[in-house]
């Protein structure tokens, strides 16, 4: 108990006496360290060795490992505040090992289970949420990089609810998961409008009727959504499962084309006004984007009006056109002044690698992907 108090108070000695000494960031950083430090110690040894042997405490010994909490929120908002450690540059490099560790876990994970069917949707999410979590890194308190990233990492958790309202056995897992697929895609044409709208000029503010437009939305379609307005029910058909709309559907539908083809528009006055390097930028984010939204409008909601269902699990696949084409703009032109830290060739053979695999595999699950018939 001595000895564990002793080194808990030198080191909490230290920290102060390096306080006093620093100044300007370095100093907030001490201070907020410090502070986590202090109260989570004093917590532990008080609860957890000092009354434990003057009283019978043993109901308080639990608040020891919760203390913990203290020192985890202080030098979390270090990190994000004051870049303690300079993290930021951590995570930038973490980033590449890790999702570099995702797909080769991934891809033997998957092929040892059997489950080949599911590689193509491994691939596209794991890529999308590559792209939304590299923008969040490099700037989190962007609205640019945060409105942005709202679309690959919504396009990821539609990818993977796709696949598994076509896979899952249960009914009731099946209706779940074609609500959380209708909800990603509502955040999508709200996602790239905002980000349209600001786009490059960070110092613009919204005016009312644009936050109207995206605040009616959220209050008015999520709830709609989980209520089973949208999607009523979900019934087992004798090709798969079917989906039975409900009333609001027919304005889900009119949302969709409506404020596709308004943050269409506005890219395209963008790109028709803006110069240099800007004017570069945005013509890749348009392409991309154009393509996503003919492809999967087309497939998830054009052709479903008509009774053409079995071509809705490509809806999630136009997402690469996206990805590739900013990926393309972030190399080239450095767009939302995204920086990698490794070379571009490696980014290159990555991106053909997946590629490749992508149709590898779409090949070997050609048949399984029209297995079943279902409607998103």
């Amino acid at each position: 108990v001595l000895m564990i108090t002793k080194y808990l108070g030198y080191g909490c000695v230290q920290l102060f006496r390096s306080f006093l000494r620093s100044k300007a960031r370095s100093r907030l950083q001490i201070w907020y360290v410090f502070a986590g430090a202090f109260f989570s110690g004093t917590l532990v040894v008080t609860v957890n060795l000092l009354l434990p042997l003057v009283i019978q405490a043993s109901a308080l010994v639990s608040i020891g490992p919760v203390s913990t909490l203290f020192f985890l929120g202080f030098a979390s908002y270090a990190i994000v505040r004051f870049r303690l450690m300079a993290i930021h540059d951590f995570l930038r490099r973490a980033w590449v090992a890790f999702f570099l560790v995702a797909l080769l876990v991934g891809t033997l994970t998957i092929f040892l289970v059997g489950n080949v069917s599911f590689y193509p949707f491994f691939i596209i999410a794991l890529a999308n949420t590559a792209l939304g979590s590299l923008l969040l890194v490099n700037n989190w308190k962007s609205r640019l990089h945060q409105s942005f990233a709202v679309v690959p990492l919504a396009a990821a958790v539609w990818t993977l609810c796709v696949y598994f309202v076509r896979s899952s056995p249960n009914l009731a897992e099946v209706q779940f998961y074609s609500k959380l697929s209708f909800t990603a895609t509502t955040f999508i044409p709200l996602a790239f409008l905002y980000f349209a709208w600001i786009f490059p000029d960070l110092s613009r503010r919204l005016r009312t009727v644009q936050w109207f437009a995206i605040g009616l939305t959220v209050i008015v379609l999520i709830p709609a959504i989980f209520a089973g307005w949208v999607v009523e029910s979900v019934i087992a058909g004798p090709q798969g499962y079917l989906s039975h709309y409900g009333p609001f559907y027919p304005l889900f539908s009119m949302y969709m084309l409506g404020y596709t083809a308004w943050f269409v528009g506005v890219l395209f006055q963008k790109y028709r006004k803006l110069q240099g390097i800007s004017h570069l930028q945005i013509k890749y984010i348009f392409l991309g984007v154009f393509g996503m939204a003919i492809i999967s409008l087309t497939t998830n909601l054009l052709l479903p009006m008509i009774g053409i269902f079995g071509f809705s699990a490509f809806g999630p696949f136009s997402s690469l056109l996206l990805a590739g084409s900013v990926t393309y703009a972030i190399l080239r032109f450095r767009l939302m002044s995204v920086e990698f830290v490794i070379h571009r060739g490696a980014l290159y053979g990555l991106g053909m690698l997946a590629m490749l695999g992508i149709y590898s595999i779409s090949f070997l699950t050609f048949e399984r992907l029209f297995a079943k018939t279902t409607i998103h």
